[in-house]
């Protein structure tokens, strides 16, 4: 098939180069005249300290893991771009890309294909392609909260997608709202050069440490399906159970104020997690201050809150995300991704459209989940796999949005919400990638990472198709357990042996010692 690639940013990147396996023929449209999206200094969204919160191993993609003698850690966003480049030199990808070239509409015809309009060097052409990838990404137009009384304000009301660094706001003051990701980062650089500076809130979000209680592993050692089998409020009960404990002993200001933060979160397994806790150390040396409520009205230079408090403002910084937004996709509304198939498919129009990189994991990494995804559509694109008829889908649909809904009730703005574990396995059982049985039962070492390490996505490069089961095994036996014995015996009893039971379910026991067939050795 001849296939349009829209966006030649990570998810762009790797459905390339999955259709590239199957033979397919990918042509990429860029707009910009660089490789990277948003991770590309001169036309990306990435601010000057960007630092990840998703770990090394978590966005790269499992065909191509970080060097060997790499530990787990955090890439600066040169570092992830630089990966990127590897990435696209070492499976010739880039001869598939056209710079500085934009979709301008993508029409369905009759027999299923496409017309696609590119405008390049100012001059549109249509191009006739088999089936469509979008790979845009979900940073493209800033969403901007309506302030009463904002016509009348003093200040400047600025958002994050423009913001580089914090020498703009050396000496001014500055309120920040949200408390995403990036919005830990920038209220940390702002308050440590501004006048004053407030964190503008409206529920305390659940905090996760880069490397939580300042121990050795990254915070996603712990995503694991460990993780995914204790229940949101066992979870919850951990958490708060912990910062109880934290602030009946002597503890440093930063622990007690992370400790009480905790403390009014509500369940972390209900929300999108904010796993970066830069900020906390300001709130607690006092260059920041906070409050938690709506913000009821702007008035000339002030904020006013509902509490009837009120900060004095130069500039409003909102850190409050992007829109989704598909304009140039013709006839074909999308007003909300749980209303697509995996967050990837139309029911009406089925397997030769797909969004890629509308899963957004609350914990874990969105490459791991697009890179699934480009691979579930190469192998449609192909014919190998096909998807269940539109009645069906439409059930389907329903029954996994309304999954999400419950799953993110105190993150329901935030529609691309999947659950990493679940939703890599569902992902992983369409494409026939699931580790083998017969593999995991025969090596105990394997079988412990698979249930208590990291759900890095070359768990699914096993077996399978496009499977690279030594290279997946090694980087799996190379990554240490974050979980300790102690946590591990206290949390796993009744998941692990749920698993194992159906693990072992249907496998003779004359089949169990011949693993060697699975690396593809001679036993």
């Amino acid at each position: 098939m001849k296939v349009c690639v829209v966006g030649a940013g990570p998810s762009g990147l790797v459905t390339i180069k999955e259709l590239l396996e199957e033979g397919h023929e990918p042509v990429c449209f860029e707009k910009s005249n660089a490789i990277g999206g948003v991770f590309h200094q001169e036309s990306g969204k990435v601010y000057d300290s960007t630092l990840l919160t998703v770990s090394n191993y978590f966005m790269a993609f499992s065909s191509f893991p970080p060097p060997e003698d790499e530990s787990r850690d955090f890439w600066t966003h040169q570092r992830y771009f630089q990966y990127l480049q590897d990435f696209c030199d070492h499976f010739s990808l880039q001869p598939h890309i056209r710079f500085n070239s934009e979709i301008r509409n993508v029409k369905r015809l009759p027999d299923g294909s496409f017309t696609v309009t590119v405008e390049a060097a100012g001059e549109a052409a249509e191009m006739p392609f088999d089936a469509v990838a979008v790979c845009t990404g979900t940073h493209q137009i800033p969403k901007r909260p309506q302030f009463k009384g904002e016509q009348d304000f003093q200040g400047e009301i600025l958002h994050s997608a423009t913001y580089r660094n914090a020498a703009p706001f050396a000496g001014k003051r500055v309120l920040c709202f949200g408390i995403g990701e990036t919005a830990a980062d920038v209220a940390h650089e702002i308050a440590n050069v501004a006048e004053a500076c407030m964190l503008s809130i409206r529920r305390y979000q659940s905090i996760v440490e880069r490397f939580p209680g300042g121990g050795p592993h990254t915070s996603d050692a712990y995503t694991s399906r460990l993780l995914s089998s204790i229940s949101s409020r066992r979870l919850h009960e951990i958490s708060c159970t912990s910062a109880r404990d934290k602030l009946k002993r002597e503890c440093s200001e930063y622990d007690r104020v992370l400790a009480t933060w905790t403390l009014n979160c509500q369940s972390p397994k209900e929300q999108f997690l904010t796993k970066n806790e830069i900020f906390v150390q300001d709130i607690a040396s006092g260059k920041l201050a906070v409050n938690c409520g709506e913000i009821e009205s702007l008035q000339g230079d002030r904020v006013v809150f509902a509490d009837g408090s009120t900060f004095e403002a130069d500039v409003i910084m909102c850190c409050t995300g992007y829109q989704d937004r598909f304009d140039f996709l013709d006839d074909l509304e999308i007003p909300d991704v749980r209303q697509l198939y995996k967050h990837m498919f139309l029911p009406e129009v089925g397997s030769r459209l797909a969004l890629i990189g509308w899963a957004r994991p609350s914990v874990g990494g969105i490459p791991a989940c697009s890179e699934m995804q480009s691979r579930y559509f190469a192998l449609l694109c192909s014919g190998k796999r096909q998807l269940p008829g539109e009645r069906r889908l439409r059930s389907l649909i329903a029954r996994e949005a309304r999954k999400e809904e419950e799953s993110f009730r105190l993150s329901y703005t935030i529609r691309t919400l999947v659950d990493y574990v679940g939703y890599m396995s569902s992902l992983a059982g369409l494409i026939g990638c699931r580790p083998s049985k017969l593999l995991l039962l025969s090596e105990p070492r394997l079988l412990e990472r698979y249930w208590f390490g990291s759900l890095v996505s070359n768990h699914f490069r096993l077996s399978g198709p496009g499977k690279q089961t030594e290279m997946a095994r090694d980087v799996i036996m190379r990554l240490p357990i974050g979980w300790s014995r102690k946590d591990i015996r206290r949390y796993s009893k009744e998941g692990v042996l749920s698993y194992l039971e159906a693990l072992v379910e249907k496998i003779p026991l004359s089949g169990r010692g011949r693993a060697d067939e699975h690396y593809g050795r001679t036993s």
